[in-house]
């Protein structure tokens, strides 16, 4: 179990003790198990993971299959009603299904549409909400 306090945590890919101003905090409130370091590591890797998954979709695809659904599968928050975060282009993320981590493919028929906060508290779990 790793130890955290309200001003420091510890980093569970390097196992350091940091300061929380050195972890990224999510809209939850809670904050991501590894430090901002570490996950400069982790979004390469899944972008590597990606690149070489198996089948993709097109943008048209996607389009399609969020056309009729206007509001997260998980939360059921309108999109309207879902603040955009800061730097973000649109309040809709793109989940995986079954995880990319978790051997699955890039195609169209593993992704669902989910808000950000839904999206990063479900992290690599296998759930489908649409």
């Amino acid at each position: 179990m790793l130890k955290h306090t309200p001003t420091h945590r510890t980093c569970y890919k390097c196992k350091q003790v940091k300061s929380v101003a050195l972890f990224t905090r999510r809209s939850n409130g809670y904050y991501f198990s590894a430090c901002k370091e570490c996950n400069k590591i982790f979004k390469h890797n899944r972008r590597v993971r990606e690149k070489n998954a198996e089948k993709s979709y097109t943008l048209e695809e996607w389009n399609n299959k969020i056309k009729d659904i206007d509001c997260c599968p998980c939360c059921k928050r309108k999109w309207i009603d879902i603040p955009l975060l800061k730097n973000k282009k649109s309040i809709i993320t793109i989940d995986h299904i079954i995880p990319l981590s978790k051997g699955r493919n890039n195609s169209i028929d593993n992704l669902q549409p989910l808000c950000q906060s839904c999206n990063s508290a479900k992290g690599c779990k296998i759930i489908s909400y649409v």
